[in-house]
């Protein structure tokens, strides 16, 4: 069991890749990152850099950065997204957990 009480990935490890399950994703294998493994800092410059990439779309109404960083939080929190590592791309995503499962 993790400290939280939530039971671990098998081949879990201590640091970032806890808990991780392999993905086949748009960005090749990658690694879905729990968010309490994330320190917060880290995990806010994750949705930063997100919803400050080109092409996010929030519809016609306009937001502050701290609004879209909201939205995106409560998103992961509910677990409708997720936080993805590609090890191939050595990238950080953030994906609907629908196109994670779909994959």
């Amino acid at each position: 069991m993790h400290e939280s009480g939530s039971p671990r990935h098998p081949g879990a490890q201590k640091g970032l890749a806890q808990i991780v399950d392999p993905l086949d994703t748009p960005y090749g294998v990658a690694m879905i990152i729990p968010l309490e493994e994330l320190d917060e800092d880290v995990l806010t410059a994750i949705i930063e850099q997100f919803v400050l990439q080109e092409g996010t779309d929030y519809g016609e109404q306009e937001y502050s950065l701290a609004q879209k960083v909201a939205h995106v939080r409560r998103q992961l929190e509910r677990g409708d997204s997720v936080v993805v590592y590609s090890e191939e791309y050595e990238t950080v995503n953030i994906l609907p957990r629908r196109q994670v499962e779909n994959s």
